[in-house]
């Protein structure tokens, strides 16, 4: 048994892998900026610091993994998530659009 996908299914399978790549892309930046807050005080504070940086670079990096520790769930559910609900919804619009060219054909 071969199975295989027609053009606008291989079209719908390279969309749905470039959304992975691009969705979790975008996802994981919405996570890592989760953490801006940590990254302008560290700058305030380097500004403000008078040459001495441990006091500002200790708690940067202890602030820091904390702030942004959930960056790849962000990522993991912008990419994957909308994939299977764009495809039923595609397939729902097919089907529905089928039935509305079905209802316009004469009755033999």
């Amino acid at each position: 048994m071969k199975f295989r996908l027609n053009g606008w299914q291989r079209i719908g399978v390279v969309v749905s892998i470039a959304w992975a790549l691009g969705g979790g892309y975008w996802g994981n930046e919405i996570g890592i900026h989760q953490g801006d807050y940590v990254v302008n005080a560290y700058s305030t504070c380097l500004e403000t610091s008078g040459g001495d940086d441990a006091p500002c670079e200790k708690t940067f990096y202890r602030d820091y993994p904390t702030a942004v520790q959930h960056h790849w769930e962000y990522a993991a559910i912008a990419g994957l998530a909308p994939i299977a609900p764009v495809w039923l919804l595609v397939y729902g619009v097919i089907g529905l659009c089928r039935w509305i060219v079905r209802g316009f054909r004469p009755r033999s």
